[in-house]
């Protein structure tokens, strides 16, 4: 490898610009990424301004917030006759110190400028170098995380200075191809913010779902029917209508499912079991029955197995009786059960208590297919949010790669 094509990103993307010229037989880049000290390329923002005159944020690691919101109301111990830096629209400021070496860099995306620590710098680039491309190099490098952890001098914190931070020289290319890179990498975050979007939407569907279909409080039918079905609701307790199984095994050929195996809240596995080798013990499961994990409940671990397989660690495996499986395996999500299986035994570890919960009476239709058609509907439900899941990871793990490529 020359002393020029070393200096190039490993990864090209989309249309990137790079001129090619012919001679002899060999393409040769003429356009390569040169190192330069950020101090050459950054502007410096010290404006100092009163509190009062502008909303206080603070930057963190997750972003910048305003700090009524940050801290669930204007944080106390705030004097707001003191000196704030002031952060304009659009300019970049960090938190100084961390106990990790690790900084995070945070862009004002607000539509008015922010007061943060007179501590915290505050910058722009110049019309060398686009901000964006410069934000997301110091926030994803690992050139960046190198240079600084190199910072660590003693003690328990380290201290990044604007000073510092000057010297700090990574690779860049021309304006031209940071506006495209920078356009990349905005299109792929607008992409994973739209699916997040339609997770989420489709997440509280599911709540108001959970509550609409089933019968609350004095209720004896949901307010949300499905159509065609008027019969009436019964109520039953959980132990007249499931089996507890309690058949331990440790056959060798059954795959094992532990809680580490479950997505939670979405009850689908995160990998293939049947590779993994385990030879422990556990309850014997078969292909229709529910597995709850009572220890911690609100951690929302379930699945409706369709393998017969053996659970490991504190599941209750429930197989249901003349009720469609898929209707209580809904059930068990719903606000009601939630509510008596959080009602649990234990402080440091605490568990469902089955007395509790299996004498709990809850509302189930007396028609077979409502039950069924209940229960089919929120699987379905499932499977769009695992869906959207799968997407926002496959996307943030891609865009983890082309940080990696295109960073040097």
């Amino acid at each position: 490898m020359n002393s020029l094509t070393k200096h190039l990103p490993l990864l090209y993307i989309l249309s990137l610009y790079h001129e090619y010229i012919y001679t002899d037989k060999k393409f040769k880049i003429i356009t390569a990424w040169e190192q330069r000290k950020l101090g050459e390329i950054l502007l410096e923002h010290n404006e100092i301004s009163k509190g009062g005159e502008y909303p206080i944020a603070t930057s963190s690691r997750k972003g910048l917030f305003l700090q009524s919101e940050y801290f669930n109301g204007q944080r106390s111990g705030i004097n707001e006759s003191l000196d704030f830096h002031l952060v304009p629209q659009g300019y970049i400021t960090y938190r100084h110190m961390s106990d990790d070496s690790t900084f995070h860099f945070n862009k004002n995306h607000m539509d008015l400028p922010v007061l943060v620590s007179k501590e915290y710098p505050v910058f722009t680039t110049t019309n060398e170098a686009n901000d964006e491309f410069v934000l997301r190099n110091l926030n994803f490098s690992k050139s960046f995380m190198r240079f600084s952890h190199m910072q660590k001098k003693g003690g328990t914190r380290v201290r990044l200075y604007y000073k510092t931070l000057q010297s700090y020289s990574p690779f860049i290319t021309s304006i031209k191809e940071q506006n495209k890179i920078a356009t990349f990498f905005k299109l792929l975050d607008n992409t994973i913010a739209l699916h997040q979007e339609k997770l989420t939407k489709l997440q509280e569907l599911k709540k108001a779902y959970l509550v609409g279909m089933f019968p609350q409080d004095e209720e004896n039918v949901p307010k949300i029917r499905v159509a065609n079905y008027n019969e009436e609701w019964k109520k039953h307790k959980l132990v007249d209508i499931v089996n507890r199984v309690s058949i331990s095994s440790d056959k060798k050929d059954l795959p094992r499912v532990e809680y580490e195996d479950i997505i939670s809240i979405v009850g689908k596995l995160n990998k293939n079991i049947f590779e993994k080798k385990s030879n422990k013990k556990g309850i014997k499961f078969q292909p229709g029955d529910i597995l709850f994990g009572k220890l911690r409940p609100y951690l929302k671990n379930w699945l409706l197995s369709d393998f017969t397989g053996i659970a490991v660690g504190d599941f209750w495996i429930l197989r249901p009786q003349n009720v469609n499986n898929k209707f209580i395996y809904t059930l068990i999500q719903s606000s009601r059960y939630q509510t008596v299986s959080n009602q649990s035994t234990g402080t440091k570890m605490p568990r469902s208590d089955w007395n509790v919960v299996s004498n709990t009476n809850f509302w189930i239709p007396l028609n077979s297919k409502e039950q069924g058609q209940i229960g089919n509907y929120f699987i379905q439900l499932d499977k769009l949010i695992a869906l959207e899941q799968s997407k926002i990871e496959n996307l943030k793990i891609l865009k983890k790669s082309y940080f990696n490529k295109i960073f040097i």
